[in-house]
């Protein structure tokens, strides 16, 4: 049985991404109490979607929504991002001691991200909704 992610698999985490620039600024000990729980809220979403971890021979598409009503600048949004959601998304290695394995590694060659960013609908909370899926021209072996 292949132990890997077949199709799209999204993850909807309710809270608020701090920008990149309150998340460098914040206190060492503060910062990795924030990364742990945004680390915890994106493996329970993994767990909800039923989402199995990938094997590492995939090269993955990200596609990010910051559902709030206020925008941050999409280079805050993308740093908050990727310390907070893609590094837990990606295999534990060196200094990353947590990590769920969906994504083999977050360089150029593993991984492309997209960020985008909307105001809510309605009663909509605020929220971060992530889209995992194979990237375009990858086949199943």
């Amino acid at each position: 049985m292949a132990n890997e992610v077949r199709g799209e698999v999204t993850l909807t985490i309710y809270g608020l991404l701090p920008s990149g620039n309150v998340l460098l600024r914040m206190h060492w000990a503060k910062r990795a109490t924030l990364v742990k729980q945004w680390r915890m809220a994106t493996a329970g979403a993994v767990l909800i979607a039923r989402a199995s971890k990938a094997n590492g021979a995939r090269v993955f598409h990200v596609q990010a929504t910051r559902v709030a009503t206020r925008p941050l600048d999409t280079a805050n949004f993308a740093t908050a991002l990727d310390k907070l959601v893609i590094d837990g998304l990606c295999k534990p290695m060196g200094r990353r001691r947590f990590g769920l394995g969906i994504i083999h590694d977050d360089a150029p060659q593993w991984l492309t991200v997209e960020c985008l960013q909307r105001k809510p609908r309605g009663d909509e909370p605020a929220c971060v909704i992530v889209e995992i899926e194979p990237a375009e021209g990858w086949q199943d072996a």
